[in-house]
């Protein structure tokens, strides 16, 4: 597996306004220089955000869940390295890293809203598979992820999902956000703030799932359609915050 993403990520069990801190940060706005990026994240209670700014140790989890959910990195000698948000002081990584199972992620469902949020850069349009994040097996879950130049963000329940795809160019940082909202059967996803599409869902709720959670690659298997299941080395050629 190679050494060569950089990593953060957000996941909120319910919904939640997108995405004004997206806008705020990539325009410079005024609260971008009153506040601190971690502190208005926070302040959406997360019931897990992952900085990964460390440079030892295990990936850390800031937010409600502690440390029952901190992440372990793949490559300890991949630490410390600069993060794509901007105008924040805080490191990141190229190690890809993998998370513990957790009744409020994903082991105690159903699940009736979930948002999912990262900061990425590619490095290439690359023809293969590119994991951002990923929660689940071939049945039930969530993922985010790249093939060639398209982003795609989804949901799946018993077998059968949704997924949204939009355009990207390597090179440039995005903030991507996928929003589960069961009450509406609805997938959606949203890039540097603004909504990219949005697909009906079969299912009003994604059942316990427990193969793996992920970041910047695949923990067992990850859904990619209705007829295709994805497994192996599916990394992020690029960086994450």
């Amino acid at each position: 597996m190679s050494k060569v993403s950089r990593l953060s990520a957000i996941l909120l069990l319910g919904l939640t306004m997108i995405l004004a801190r997206t806008l705020i940060w990539g325009t410079g706005g005024a609260s971008a220089q009153s506040c601190s990026y971690q502190s208005v994240v926070l302040a959406d209670d997360p019931i897990a955000y992952w900085r990964l700014g460390e440079t030892s140790g295990p990936a850390v989890n800031i937010s409600n869940l502690g440390s029952a959910v901190n992440g372990t990195y793949y490559y300890s000698d991949s630490l410390g390295v600069p993060g794509l948000v901007p105008r924040d002081p805080d490191l990141s990584t190229h190690s890809t890293v993998s998370i513990p199972n957790h009744d409020d992620i994903n082991t105690n469902g159903p699940y009736n809203a979930k948002t999912i949020e990262i900061w990425f850069e590619a490095y290439y349009a690359k023809d293969n598979t590119q994991v951002l994040y990923e929660q689940g097996d071939r049945s039930d879950g969530l993922n985010l992820f790249l093939e060639g130049d398209q982003l795609h963000v989804g949901a799946w329940a018993n077998n059968s999902g949704s997924w949204i795809n939009t355009t990207i160019t390597p090179g440039i940082i995005y903030h991507v956000a996928l929003v589960f909202d069961g009450s509406s059967q609805t997938v959606t996803g949203y890039l540097n703030g603004a909504s990219f599409g949005s697909l009906a869902t079969s299912f009003t709720s994604i059942p316990s799932h427990s193969d793996g959670i992920a970041i910047g690659v695949i923990n067992g298997e990850t859904r990619l359609s209705n007829s295709r299941v994805g497994s192996g080395n599916l990394y992020l050629d690029g960086d994450m915050d």
